[in-house]
């Protein structure tokens, strides 16, 4: 243990101490970490190789090389990532802080990131915090530990096995260690999703939800343009990338507007926060829900950039004012309804049956009684 010195500096010598001290914590740590990392690495490899004969047959071993490469590729992402490293920027009892993502492969998360970071206030999350961030993501996971071939196009589905299960160890590792993360996902498939957010709100984070939306050609238009991007990178000696097909894109577009309503609508003591933007062009922020759960929608106060994609949250009444009588009577967008509670002529109307007779059995009580006070 070096010596430490004590001498009466003031808080930049405290604060090195500390430092110093909390590196020897480490270093004493390390080796019991290590030994649990490895061995849970295994026991993922066991699970999604050994024991899977479909990930024997599809060339899976091979493109990991042997087990202690994999061992060795995926032990060096966990510690690139910090995933075991303690959060030491929590000062007096803060919470950490999660950005959850939503949205395609090739729709600019990464983008959307950095202008929601800039738009986060600093008594939220500080910049320090914002610059130390852990990224959950099992493309990363995928890339670290495969070596993929430059004539395959896509990594096989029984391949994805074992980059998921690393990348779900790590989510637990920056849980059990209170790191600032950001989980990157499509988010397309609801349930599991949430799933990931409610483990989250119980190990005390504050959470962030992103949504980034974009128009689907664009999309598309990304995706071949990455795609090609790949495809040159390989022919000039670069390692080879999993490229994206078009129709999984495409699918998972679908997927998550049918999913987005649900999104939005979860409570404000699970999601702190809520920010939708619009990456058709940049950046644009559409929507944002705050922590009082109220809702703001930047775009539609500014027609020049008006998004398109605002529309498709009309239905949830989030960026559309209530409409008026008048309204409501001739009916919005040219879908007539009747306006909101109950409808004369119904059960429960003001001119059903039932009512008209309740209205003249209280005018008679009323008569009654004014007859005796007249008495």
């Amino acid at each position: 243990m070096p010596e430490l010195n004590l001498s009466p500096r003031g808080q930049p010598q405290i604060q090195k101490n500390v430092n110093i001290l909390q590196a020897e914590i480490e270093k004493i740590k390390h080796p019991k970490k290590d030994r649990e990392i490895i061995t849970n690495l295994k026991n993922i490899y066991d699970a999604n190789i050994t024991n899977n004969a479909n990930a024997q047959n599809t060339g899976c071993l091979e493109m990991l090389g042997s087990l202690q490469n994999y061992l060795n590729n995926a032990y060096k992402y966990i510690k690139k990532n910090n995933f075991t490293k303690e959060n030491y920027y929590l000062n007096n009892g803060e919470q950490p802080v999660a950005i959850v993502m939503v949205g395609t492969p090739a729709a600019g998360k990464s983008t959307c990131l950095n202008a929601l970071k800039t738009e986060l206030p600093n008594n939220f999350l500080s910049e320090k915090r914002k610059k130390n961030m852990s990224i959950v993501n099992a493309d990363g996971v995928m890339e670290a530990i495969y070596n993929i071939p430059e004539n395959l196009d896509e990594l096989p589905r029984p391949c994805r096995g074992l980059s998921n299960g690393v990348n779900d160890f790590c989510f637990k590792l920056a849980k059990r260690y209170k790191r600032d993360i950001v989980y990157d996902a499509t988010g397309k498939d609801y349930y599991p999703h949430v799933g990931k957010i409610n483990e989250l709100h119980e190990a005390g984070y504050k959470i962030v939800l992103c949504i980034v939306m974009i128009d689907r050609q664009t999309i598309l238009n990304r995706v071949r343009e990455r795609n090609r991007q790949i495809q040159e990178a390989v022919a000039r000696g670069q390692p080879a990338r999993d490229q994206t097909p078009t129709n999984f894109v495409s699918g998972v577009y679908d997927d998550i507007l049918t999913v987005i309503e649900q999104y939005m609508l979860i409570p404000k003591n699970i999601i702190n926060l809520i920010y939708v933007y619009d990456n058709s062009e940049n950046a644009l922020l559409i929507i944002k829900r705050d922590e009082n759960g109220a809702y703001n929608c930047p775009a539609q106060d500014n027609p020049v950039e008006n998004s398109k994609i605002l529309a498709w949250f009309h239905d949830i009444n989030v960026c559309r004012p209530p409409p008026r009588r008048a309204d409501r009577l001739r009916g919005v967008l040219g879908q007539p309804f009747p306006p909101t509670g109950i409808v004369p002529g119904q059960r429960g109307g003001k001119s059903s049956k039932k009512y008209k007779n309740r209205k003249t059995k209280n005018r008679k009580t009323k008569n009654r009684k004014t007859k005796k006070l007249k008495k």
